[in-house]
């Protein structure tokens, strides 16, 4: 009987059945394992069902967002992205809602908590007068007809693929 089963276990299922039933990409299935792993380290009280509560999910996103945690060489900070909290919000919600299709939870406590709506607004991209100076400066500087192809293709593909380049700091 699934109740007797703890959370984890009925993890290990879903995880199973995402890659041989669902055939989900190993990134995915990664995802959600990084994620249920958050969960079950923050909220280590929840090792049941019964215990899954949209209070618990309360609970649990306070806590991701006021703990402390190192970053890089050592840098405390605390809370995180709108865009993280959606996304973990997001990955919980597709286990919780495989318990509710497999009858072991009767509501999904995710869909109590109102997930931040995200806005892209990326301050990062080139308008068209940074678009004609990158064609103008690969056509001036191209030695030959050959190199200013090549050129002009690479700067097209980082262009229409959205690549860019990320300055660390």
């Amino acid at each position: 009987m699934h109740n007797e089963k703890n959370l984890q276990q009925l993890f290990n299922e879903y995880i199973k059945e995402c890659q041989y039933s669902s055939r989900l990409s190993i990134e995915t299935i990664r995802g959600y394992k990084i994620v249920f792993r958050l969960f079950t380290s923050i909220m280590p009280e929840i090792t049941t069902v019964k215990f899954l509560t949209p209070e618990m999910l309360t609970e649990y996103f306070m806590r991701i967002q006021t703990r402390e945690r190192t970053v890089g060489s050592g840098i405390i900070k605390t809370g995180i992205k709108n865009s993280t909290i959606r996304t973990y919000g997001c990955k919980l919600n597709t286990f919780f809602e495989w318990l509710v299709k497999n009858k072991i939870i009767i509501e999904n406590p995710v869909k109590r908590i109102k997930l931040p709506e995200l806005i892209y607004e990326d301050q990062r991209a080139l308008d068209e007068t940074d678009v004609r100076k990158l064609y103008s400066t690969v056509t001036l500087y191209s030695k030959n007809s050959l190199i200013l192809r090549r050129d002009t293709v690479m700067i097209s593909l980082l262009l229409f693929c959205g690549l860019r380049w990320r300055i660390r700091g």
